[in-house]
C-alpha cells in the first residue's frame, strides 16, 4: 500500500503550530491519521511530538539543541552487582525536560561566549574557553568541572530565564536512562554486545576519544549516549543508597564527592550499565566528564529535594494522541513471516496479522528482569505466603495488543460463545480448554506465528512494563484505575470494545479489567527464589488467570493479582490474550491432577 509522509525539511518528527480545528483527521488510501494542535509555550523556538514522545527546541545563537518531556513515575533503582547500591522503589512525583543529548561544545561555546571565570570571590573578565581535549562542535564537552557545569546552568538560564536549568538528580538520570527497562542497557538488553548499538565505550573503537553525540541509537524517550561517550555529572553528593522506598531523592545534604553516570568511551561495558555510578571531587577535571541539561522550575517536595519538574503531579502532556504518530520501524525490526504489516510509534514494535479481513495486533515485549508478586506493604494485597521474587525472560515475545475480540474469535472458530455481544468486545465465555483449541486452529492458519497463552511471568512482566506500582501507569491510587480499564465503579456490569483506555508504557492495552485473562500456568505458590523463564508447576488442579474483570473491585485489577480456575470452567468474564513466537508447549501427560479442581475460592498476589 502507498505510504504518505508529511514533514518540515530538516524536522525528524510532527509540528502543528496553528491547526484550526484543534483536532484534524488525515486520511489517506492505507487509513487515517490524527493531528493535535500543541501549545508552543514562550522559551521553545519550536515544539512537537515523534514516537519517542513531546520534545521543546531551543535557539542559543545560532545553535539548537532539545528537550525531551520525561513523566513522572516510579521504577526500581540501584544494581544488586553493586554494593553500595541495592535495588530500591523511587517516586519521580513531577515531570521534567532533559537534554536529549549531552552538551556539545557548539552550544557550550554559545553560552559561555562572554562568561567570566569565577576565582576566589572576583571575575576574571576572560571568556571561559572550551575546555574539552577532543575539539569538535557536535562532541560532547569534556574535561569539565561540577561547578562549571553549575555555572553553564546559570549561564543559560541568563539567556532562556522562562526556564530553569541545573544538573539531574542521579534518580532522575537513571529514571531517564532506564525509560521503563528493567536490564542493564536500556534497550531491554543484558548483553555487552547490545552496548554497541547504544553507546561508545572501550571495546567498540580503534582509539580512545569522543564521538559526535547522536550516532548510536537512542532509548524508548529519545534520548541519545545514556550510556558512553562522557561521564555526565548529576547535582547529588555521593552517597550509599538506603533500601527503603524514596520519593524524589537528591541525596546527602553535604559530601566529599558528586555523582557521574553512564560511563565513558575508554570505559568497559560493565561501567556503562544504567545503574553504574562514580563518585569524584567535584573540582576533578577529567577529560572522561561532561554532563547533560534538566530544565522546568524547582520542586519543593517533603523529602526538601531541589529537583527540577514542571508540571503538576500525575499530568501528561496535553492534548496529544498517541496512536497518531506512527513511521516505519528501525533498523533491527524485521516484520515476521505472519505478519501482513509492521510498523513502530511511540511504544515500540507493532505488527498486523490478518485473517479472513479481521485484524490482530502484536507487540513486541523485549526480554528483561523484573520483580514478579507485590511487596508485603501493597494495599489490597493477599497473603500467598510467597514472597515477592526476581523473575529473568531470557527470549523477546510477541503479545497481543488486547484481549482476544469477539471478531478475532469467530474469524478462527466460526461461532461466538460470548454473553455480551460486540465485535470489538473481547470474547468471553471460554475456557482454558476452549483457548487451547483456538491457538491450535489459529496456528494452522497463520504458519510461523507459534502462539499459545503467555505464562504467568510473561503476563505479568508485560503488564507492569517496567513499572512496580499496584497499577501500570505508575499509580498507587484506585482512581488511576479509571484511566486504564473497566472494573465495578465504571463498567455499568458489562464488558466494553477492547481499547477505549489507556494503554501501558508498551502499548498494550485492558491489561488491567474487562475480562479476567487465561495464562499457561497451572496454579502454584510462589517460592520467593529467583526464576529465569518460570512456567509453572508441572502438574495441578487449576490455570492461572490475571488482570482481573468489569464487576470486580480495583483491588482485584491490580497488576500482580492472580486467580485460578479449573481449566474446563467458562463464565461472561473470562476471556484471553494471545502471546506468539513462543517456544512449542507440549502438555506433559497425566499432568492434571485427580481430584475436584479449586475455582479460586480465594485471591492472591
Amino acid at each position: 500500500s502507498r505510504r504518505w509522509q508529511i514533514e518540515r525539511p530538516g524536522s525528524e518528527g510532527l509540528e502543528l503550530a496553528n491547526c484550526l480545528p484543534r483536532e484534524c483527521l488525515l486520511g489517506t488510501d492505507s487509513g487515517l491519521m490524527g493531528f493535535t494542535a500543541i501549545a508552543k509555550p514562550e522559551w521553545a523556538e519550536r515544539m512537537g511530538y515523534d514516537r519517542f514522545g513531546l520534545y521543546a527546541e531551543l535557539l542559543v545563537k545560532d545553535v539548537r539543541f532539545r528537550l525531551r518531556w520525561i513523566p513522572p513515575g516510579r521504577f526500581a533503582m540501584g544494581d544488586a552487582e553493586e554494593d553500595d547500591c541495592p535495588v530500591h522503589e523511587v517516586t519521580i512525583s513531577e515531570g521534567f525536560w532533559l537534554a536529549e543529548t549531552q552538551t556539545t561544545q557548539g552550544l557550550w561555546d554559545a553560552v559561555m561566549e562572554k562568561r567570566g571565570t569565577i576565582i576566589s570571590e572576583r571575575v576574571v573578565k576572560r571568556r571561559i574557553s572550551n575546555p574539552s581535549q577532543f575539539e569538535g562542535k557536535d562532541r560532547p564537552v569534556d574535561s569539565v568541572r561540577w561547578e562549571e557545569c553549575r555555572e553553564f546552568c546559570r549561564a543559560l538560564g541568563e539567556l532562556v530565564p522562562e526556564l530553569e536549568f541545573s544538573l539531574p538528580t542521579e534518580a532522575q538520570w537513571e529514571y531517564a536512562c532506564r525509560a521503563g527497562t528493567t536490564s542493564r542497557f536500556n534497550n531491554g538488553s543484558d548483553d555487552v554486545e547490545a552496548m554497541k548499538e547504544l553507546g561508545w565505550f572501550d571495546e567498540d573503537l580503534e582509539k580512545g576519544e569522543t564521538h559526535p553525540v547522536r550516532q548510536k541509537l537512542p532509548n524508548a524517550w529519545g534520548l541519545y549516549d545514556q550510556h558512553g561517550n562522557v561521564w555526565e555529572w548529576c547535582l547529588d553528593w555521593y552517597w550509599a543508597y538506603e533500601t527503603e522506598a524514596q520519593v524524589d531523592p537528591i541525596g546527602p545534604k553535604e559530601g566529599q564527592y558528586r555523582v557521574l553516570r553512564g560511563g565513558a568511551f575508554w570505559y568497559g561495558a560493565r561501567h556503562c550499565r544504567s545503574a553504574s555510578r562514580l563518585g569524584f571531587d567535584p573540582a576533578c577535571r577529567l577529560l572522561s566528564f561532561g554532563f547533560r541539561l534538566a530544565a522546568g522550575r524547582e520542586l519543593k517536595s517533603k523529602s526538601g529535594s531541589g529537583a527540577l519538574g514542571l508540571w503538576a503531579k500525575g499530568a501528561a502532556a496535553p492534548g496529544l494522541r498517541d496512536e497518531a504518530f506512527t513511521h516505519s520501524p528501525r533498523r533491527g525490526a524485521e516484520q515476521p513471516v505472519w505478519a501482513s504489516a509492521i510498523q513502530e510509534d511511540r511504544y515500540g514494535v507493532l505488527v498486523t496479522a490478518e485473517i479472513g479481513g479481521v485484524a490482530f495486533e502484536f507487540r513486541r515485549i523485549r526480554k528483561g528482569n523484573f520483580q514478579m508478586g507485590s511487596p508485603a506493604g501493597e494495599a489490597g494485597r493477599y497473603d500467598d505466603k510467597g514472597a515477592i521474587h526476581e523473575v529473568e525472560l531470557t527470549r523477546d515475545f510477541w503479545l497481543a495488543a488486547s484481549p482476544v475480540t469477539q471478531a478475532q474469535w469467530v474469524a478462527v472458530m466460526g461461532e461466538n460463545p460470548s454473553c455480551y455481544k460486540g465485535e470489538l468486545r473481547p470474547v468471553e465465555n471460554v475456557s482454558w480448554k476452549d483457548c487451547r483449541e483456538y491457538v491450535q486452529r489459529l496456528n494452522e492458519r497463520l504458519p510461523g506465528l507459534n502462539a499459545g497463552l503467555p505464562t504467568e511471568a510473561q503476563w505479568e512482566y508485560a503488564c507492569r512494563a517496567g513499572t512496580t506500582s499496584r497499577f501500570n501507569n505508575g499509580s498507587d491510587d484506585d482512581e488511576a484505575l479509571k484511566e486504564l480499564g473497566w472494573y465495578d465503579e465504571n463498567s455499568g456490569n458489562e464488558t466494553h470494545e477492547v481499547k477505549q483506555k489507556q494503554p501501558n508504557q508498551w502499548g498494550l492495552y485492558d491489561m488491567h479489567g474487562n475480562v479476567l485473562e487465561w495464562c499457561r500456568d497451572w496454579y502454584g505458590k510462589y517460592d520467593g527464589a529467583k526464576q529465569v523463564d518460570p512456567t509453572g508447576p508441572k502438574e495441578g488442579r487449576s490455570r492461572v488467570l490475571r488482570g482481573g474483570a468489569y464487576w470486580r473491585l480495583a483491588r482485584l485489577c491490580r497488576s500482580a493479582f492472580r486467580r485460578w480456575y479449573d481449566p474446563a470452567i467458562r463464565n461472561r468474564y473470562i476471556g484471553f490474550r494471545l502471546a506468539a513466537g513462543l517456544e512449542p508447549f507440549e502438555e506433559k501427560t497425566g499432568a492434571e491432577r485427580s481430584g475436584v479442581a479449586q475455582r479460586g475460592t480465594r485471591d492472591e498476589d
